[in-house]
């Protein structure tokens, strides 16, 4: 998720990263608004379905149900098993997608390639990610942990997760390569926070419900994890 919220193209007010404030690149939806659909492989002549091949992601608006691949690198590929996703960004730095966990709240899911992180100790300094990367979040000024690191396995590899609370300012993270604005979470929200290193590079997924407080953050855990338990690498 990503501090900012800004609005590029349409419509969508911005954050990434969960997450963060998303700015979009977003057209709502398509010209003929039917959202985008993953490729659909026929059965085979036996019977059984054959394996579909995953669709590429759009660069904005509504997909369907269904497996894509997307720009972002590392490589990554995923599983949407439910309707109402929406792509605001897809590119090789940083994905940010929004859904709804409980109607009319919005949430904000964010998948950033970092590269580079703020030093919390001298302004406007850009330092490494640290080798304990979710630990250093939970340490950032302006958040409270409210569950602490633990292990999760995200697409075969081995991370961590944690879940935050952010005060009344936004919290800086880093740069997001290729973007106007950064990473970071928004203030007074509740967000999940996963660190992975996949093939030596930090990735950073985060999402939260763009609503103060913990109140839809539950809502938002069981939209969002079947999409992250989904998720392929290379």
């Amino acid at each position: 998720m990503v501090t900012g919220r800004d609005e590029e193209g349409q419509s969508v007010k911005r954050l990434f990263s969960l997450l963060i404030a998303v700015t979009t690149v977003t057209a709502a939806c398509s010209s003929n608004n039917s959202p985008t659909a993953a490729s659909r492989t026929p059965e085979s002549p036996m019977g059984s379905p054959a394996v579909a091949r995953p669709t590429p992601l759009p660069k904005s608006g509504v997909i369907s149900p269904g497996t894509y691949v997307t720009n972002f690198h590392p490589k990554m590929a995923f599983t949407a098993a439910s309707s109402g996703w929406e792509v605001d960004v897809d590119t090789p730095g940083w994905v940010a997608m929004e859904f709804t966990p409980s109607a009319p709240v919005l949430g904000f899911l964010g998948i950033t390639d970092v590269t580079k992180v703020f030093d919390p100790k001298h302004d406007g300094k850009l330092i490494d990610p640290p080798k304990d990367f979710a630990g250093w979040i939970g340490e950032l000024p302006g958040l409270k942990v409210v569950a602490p690191p633990t292990p999760v396995t995200v697409g075969g590899v081995e991370g961590k997760q944690l879940d935050v609370l952010i005060g009344p300012e936004d919290v800086g993270v880093g740069p997001i390569q290729g973007a106007r604005i950064g990473n970071g979470f928004p203030k007074n929200h509740a967000v999940r926070i996963i660190v992975v290193s996949v093939d030596g590079q930090d990735v950073q997924i985060s999402f939260d419900a763009e609503d103060a407080g913990s109140k839809y953050f539950g809502a938002a855990v069981d939209h969002v994890q079947p999409l992250i338990d989904s998720i392929t690498w290379g």
